[in-house]
């Protein structure tokens, strides 16, 4: 199945922070991945979240280096729309973070957070870049690197 197909196919999707770098900074190896993601999630055939701490990882590089036309574009990227909407930290989605790097030895807080953030909106599938996060139960994760010898389209 093409990585379209499933993301049509789970109708809620959860988006970690790579695939918004990787969309924004047109990345040569997983930027036409990323941009299937997002134009998939514009055409309306999929529900997508991802949370605060989202922006806080895509900021800090192009502020470091000046380059305000890339924060422009992160920042849009974040305003709600009808088929995508950002998930605040609760005190109940810190909660189950805290339980999920209890059960998962080595899961870094910001994993555990976004993890969280989409078991509270209830996404059937979790898109990252993050090999490590396959060992977690509770939600469907999509690797993209895993898509890297499957056609695109």
């Amino acid at each position: 199945m093409t990585l379209r197909e499933e993301l049509i196919q789970a109708g809620k999707i959860f988006i970690d922070t790579s695939p918004f770098i990787y969309f924004v900074e047109a990345h040569p190896k997983y930027g036409l991945l990323a941009k299937e993601i997002f134009d998939t999630v514009q055409a309306g055939d999929c529900k997508a979240y991802s949370s605060v701490v989202t922006l806080t990882e895509v900021l800090p590089k192009p502020l470091q280096v000046g380059n305000n036309n890339v924060v422009k574009k992160f920042k849009e990227m974040f305003v709600s729309t009808n088929s995508f909407s950002i998930v605040d930290i609760t005190y109940s989605i810190a909660e189950r973070a805290g339980m999920l790097r209890g059960k998962y030895t080595g899961l870094k807080t910001v994993d555990a957070l976004q993890l969280s953030g989409a078991l509270a909106m209830n996404v059937n599938v979790f898109i990252t870049n993050d090999k490590q996060l396959k060992q977690i139960n509770e939600i469907t994760i999509l690797v993209l690197d895993d898509y890297m010898t499957k056609p695109i389209l």
